[in-house]
């Protein structure tokens, strides 16, 4: 039977390394604190904070280094799902009861689809985008200084989605939906950092999600 666990516990069990769920703490309670001051269409605050939680939880197939305890649980999930860290997430996700619309999500606000995340109507994508790509491994930083930082990061890794011919426009695109989610939110969003999320954060540690048993 299926256990509710705190989201610490269930990165406890996949032995994500600390700053792989700091990052995903992070987003979600940029995520969290934006729809506090939201004014704007009906957004799914719920939904937003489950699939920020663990929307790099994939991430565990490509790590380079960690324990033995580490390595063996990396072993049975490339086993079990392959070495695709997106669709390792999303096979996660539905392990944790995720709804349809919720992989989706998971899918489609990732860097390379900002085009058409600005051309959509949906707010919850729209904030999901934004929220992963103001998050550096450092922290919470501004979205055009993140994003070029992330641009020359992967500058010598071909194939990443920092690193291919559209990364200019898709940055473009970015602080476009930045100005698009600006419109609905009671709070300058440029004031967002590390300190401001730090409350939100911390209750987020006790966020139960379904784990299967």
């Amino acid at each position: 039977m299926p256990v509710a666990l705190p989201i610490v516990d269930i990165y406890g069990k996949y032995k994500l390394p600390e700053n792989l769920q700091l990052h995903m703490l992070r987003v979600a309670a940029l995520a969290q604190y934006i729809s506090k001051n939201w004014s704007g269409p009906p957004i799914n605050t719920q939904m937003l904070i489950r699939v920020l939680l663990v929307h790099d939880i994939g991430n565990i197939v490509k790590i380079e280094s960690g324990s033995e305890e580490f390595k063996r649980v990396q072993e049975k999930t490339l086993a079990r799902f392959g070495k695709d860290d997106h669709r390792v997430t999303a096979a996660i996700a539905k392990e944790l009861g995720f709804s349809m619309e919720e992989v989706e999500l998971l899918n489609n606000k990732i860097f390379v689809e900002n085009e058409s995340t600005f051309a959509s109507n949906d707010y919850n994508r729209k904030i999901a985008a934004y929220a992963d790509q103001r998050v550096a491994p450092t922290g919470v930083m501004q979205l055009s200084e993140r994003l070029h930082e992330a641009k020359e990061r992967y500058k010598d890794k071909p194939g990443s989605s920092m690193n291919n011919p559209r990364t200019d426009s898709l940055i473009t695109y970015a602080l476009k939906i930045e100005r698009q989610i600006q419109q609905f939110c009671r709070i300058t969003l440029e004031s967002i950092s590390d300190v401001t999320i730090a409350a939100d954060l911390e209750n987020l540690k006790e966020y139960r999600l379904l784990c299967p048993s």
